[in-house]
């Protein structure tokens, strides 16, 4: 958060592991959820690259990992070697929790994608649909814009002062 100048959300994060790695006995726990309700606020370097205005680029699909854009995949490497679990001294267990936690972080998506494409009649189509805008709903999420619909756009009324003239 601190490069993305969210000052607020990186000091809850700080907070978040001076609590969690003392209290929670070195992460084990997560008493800055359960006990201060400070809730853990994820964000990867996609979302810095995106917010120093890097395009998303082309939608590609990444074999184990699923949909993703050209920012977040080059952002991977970033994401990997920031990843706490590399600073433990034994390559073969922090291989092998990176492992749990990569599956730990697909299994919900996986788990619904049966139900959600049981009746859809261009699979890869919808996935790409339906990944690229949650990337545009992220982006204006993140430029605090407010989405509106064609139908939303059409039937706002400009408003209307005292004279009952319209004010723009």
């Amino acid at each position: 958060h601190l490069l993305q100048g969210e000052l607020g959300k990186s000091g809850k994060s700080i907070a978040r592991v001076l609590v969690n790695s003392t209290i929670g006995l070195l992460g084990l726990f997560d008493p800055a959820n359960s006990m201060m309700k400070l809730t853990r606020d994820k964000t990867t370097f996609g979302e810095t690259l995106a917010k120093y205005g890097v395009g998303h680029g082309a939608y590609i699909v990444l074999p184990l990992l699923g949909p993703s854009d050209l920012r977040d995949t080059a952002s991977l490497s970033f994401n990997y070697f920031a990843h706490p679990l590399n600073f433990i001294n034994d390559d073969q267990v922090a291989q092998q929790l990176l492992l749990v936690d990569g599956v730990q972080a697909q299994i919900p998506v996986l788990a619904k994608y049966p139900r959600v494409l049981n009746d859809i009649e261009n699979p890869y189509e919808f996935i790409r649909n339906m990944y690229m805008q949650s990337v545009e709903r992220d982006g204006q999420a993140r430029r605090n814009e407010v989405f509106k619909t064609e139908q939303q756009k059409q039937t706002l009324t400009p408003p209307i002062n005292a004279n009952n003239t319209i004010v723009e």
